[in-house]
């Protein structure tokens, strides 16, 4: 039997898989030593599709997962033998899911496993379901001992914490997917976006963000919050964000605001929109956010890529490049400069853009492109260490 130490041992490593999945690995090389294996996969099979993936493992040949996912998965006589054994939470070892007899004289045997020295199998299933399911596979050489009772009981016990861990692990993936793939979307927005804590902090900052507080000197990103230069309007600002942090906290039903920050005389003022953040996410002592900012530059010019445009419309890239200058704010004279044509040309091509956008005037043309998806000009910024520019200030 087990000692008790082992037990808890595994079990914390199945926790720390499910948060890390560079846990996993230490989980599959102590399972290795703790059972004696010289191999351990974690394996998925989709039932839809008939296909098969591994998310892990430990001495596994690369070329063995190859094989298998190109040809012996639907060939693997131990999970067909006795389908019926497997099902969430079951542990199967190797002569019961197929008689020794039968197994050596298969082809999965002979032209695959016995290649890597394969032999016997102790099988978790961690997931069994309409779409898929995932087995966790201990395995041992020909000339090893048999998976025992013992051995079984063991993995028995470690089962629904491998099961539970699975779904976390799922579970936090799918989060972080979702995070990434929400933090990517932000940071195409062409508007400048902070999302604020409940202490006013920022949690998030997008590229556009990014760059207006590290090139503008009318405001600034610190560790306590955003700061203006002009004394009423910080004031201002901040009785915005603290409403909106109250909404959002549910201890008040503000909506926010918008408002105009200046930069002098030279340059039209930024224009800032606060509101408050609704989340029904159980709170655990970690900030989350409670208020966004949007803040706007008008001095800025937008970019729709004109392959996006040569795409959506039929445009040749002549006229894909005029619709760009245009959605960008230039007159059809600055255009005629830019693409170093004359105006009889420019005419001639808005005449063309006219018929294939299905438009008459220019403001129409003009509203429509500036429906069109936006792609920041130049390079996205991403944020890989400290999220303040201007340092530790109060």
């Amino acid at each position: 039997m087990y000692s008790e130490t082992t037990v808890l041992e595994l079990v914390d490593l199945i926790y720390k898989a499910a948060g890390d999945p560079a846990g996993w690995s230490a989980l599959l090389y102590r399972l290795a030593q703790v059972f004696g294996s010289n191999g351990i996969s974690v394996h998925h099979h989709q039932i839809p599709s008939q296909e098969s993936s591994f998310s892990g493992d430990w001495n596994i040949d690369p070329a063995s997962i190859s094989d298998y996912v190109n040809y012996y998965g639907l060939r693997n006589i131990w999970s067909s033998f006795r389908r019926r054994l497997f099902f969430a939470g079951s542990v199967n070892a190797s002569q019961m899911m197929c008689p020794e007899e039968v197994f050596q004289q298969s082809e999965y045997y002979n032209d695959f496993l016995r290649r890597y020295d394969l032999f016997h199998c102790l099988v978790a299933t961690l997931r069994d379901d309409e779409a898929a399911f995932s087995n966790l596979t201990i395995f041992r050489p020909k000339n090893a001992e048999r998976f025992e009772d013992d051995e079984s009981q063991l993995l028995r016990l470690l089962v629904p914490h491998l099961v539970r861990a699975f779904q976390l692990h799922d579970r936090i993936q799918g989060l972080e997917n979702k995070a990434n793939l929400l933090e990517e979307a932000l940071n195409q927005v062409q508007a400048a976006i902070v999302l604020i804590d409940s202490c006013g902090r920022a949690l998030f900052v997008n590229g556009q963000a990014g760059a207006l507080f590290q090139q503008q000197r009318y405001i600034r990103l610190t560790p306590n919050g955003i700061r203006v230069a002009i004394p009423s309007e910080h004031k201002q600002l901040a009785g915005l964000i603290q409403s909106a942090i109250e909404t959002g906290a549910r201890r008040s039903c503000h909506p926010g605001g918008t408002m105009n920050l200046s930069r002098g005389a030279s340059q039209r003022p930024l224009q800032v929109l606060v509101s408050p953040l609704r989340s029904e996410a159980v709170f655990l002592g970690k900030a989350r956010p409670v208020a966004i900012i949007f803040i706007t530059d008008p001095e800025r010019k937008s970019s729709t890529a004109p392959e996006t445009l040569q795409r959506l419309y039929s445009l040749t890239p002549a006229e894909s490049r005029l619709a760009q200058l245009l959605a960008s704010g230039n007159t059809l004279k600055e255009t005629s400069e830019q693409l170093g044509v004359a105006m009889s040309t420019v005419r001639s091509q808005l005449k063309s853009l006219f018929a294939k956008t299905n438009t008459n005037r220019q403001s129409e043309l003009m509203r429509l492109l500036l429906l069109c998806p936006i792609f920041p000009p130049g390079q996205d910024i991403k944020f890989t260490g400290d999220l303040y520019p201007f340092g530790n200030e109060d």
